[in-house]
């Protein structure tokens, strides 16, 4: 793990509010990692960094963490030899009693379709709808994470993150691409300006701006070497909504609650 990311982190942990809800933290002030360590190898546990949380913010993402893994990791990052053993133990973990809300939830969202092999020859399959939200509000959170972790500020109550898989690049606005062509020139050039937290696994970058005298910043995440995510923070939501609207009501572009 990058050790400026670590100490700081380290540093930021000593405050008693929680990072996400803002809450006065005592007994059940608890670590929240971020990412969630659940995407990651145990062996990569201790190398994930950790916020301030009261429980009720931490124990609440289960069921987007399950699906972040479902949709990304098992489709996205698969031929990852790193992603493995977390992609395994999804797998079987869908195969147990518990889970069995969940494959509910998975069957429902199929829509059968009709597909042609190389012959030609007609074949019957499925296919489903991605849920944006639920995959933003896992990369939500880290942004809410690491936006502690680098500045030392919540989000405030008014502010907004909107998402966007590197796929749907093209709805952001030119200074959010121009960040993101500047990391990919970068990373041709071998002149990297990024935080590591686990090297081929996850890393980040960040730029920040002010707009009015608030911070704002943008984001840019890489799991396991393949899948981008793009977020742009704006102090106020509004703006967001007013500038990607469309796309966000095309599930293009997911916006934080």
């Amino acid at each position: 793990m990058n050790t400026t990311v670590k100490k700081r982190s380290a540093a930021r942990n000593v405050a008693n509010v929680c990072t996400y809800c803002g809450k006065p933290l005592g007994q059940d002030k608890t670590n929240d990692h971020i990412p969630p360590q659940s995407l990651f190898e145990k062996r990569f546990w201790r190398l994930v960094p950790t916020v301030p949380s009261c429980t009720s913010c931490n124990q609440g993402a289960s069921k987007d963490d399950e699906y972040f893994k479902r949709v990304v990791l098992s489709e996205e990052v698969s031929d990852s030899p790193l992603a493995a053993e977390v992609i395994d133990s999804f797998m079987r973990n869908l195969d147990r009693e518990e889970s069995r809300g969940y494959r509910e939830d998975f069957k429902n969202s199929l829509t059968p379709i009709t597909k042609r092999d190389e012959t030609g020859t007609e074949y019957p399959t499925a296919e489903y709808e991605i849920d944006l939200q639920r995959i933003g509000n896992v990369i939500f959170r880290t942004v809410k994470g690491l936006l502690w972790i680098e500045t030392g500020t919540r989000l405030p109550e008014d502010a907004g993150i909107v998402m966007a898989p590197y796929i749907n690049l093209k709805f952001l606005d030119q200074h959010t691409l121009d960040i993101f062509a500047h990391i990919l020139l970068a990373e041709i050039t071998s002149k990297k300006n990024t935080e590591v937290v686990i090297p081929d696994v996850f890393e980040y970058w960040w730029s920040q701006l002010y707009l009015g005298g608030i911070l704002a910043s943008t984001w840019v995440m890489r799991f396991y070497k393949n899948a981008y995510f793009i977020c742009q923070f704006d102090p106020k939501k509004q703006n967001l909504l007013q500038q990607f609207g469309t796309a966000i009501d095309s599930n293009l572009i997911a916006i934080s609650d």
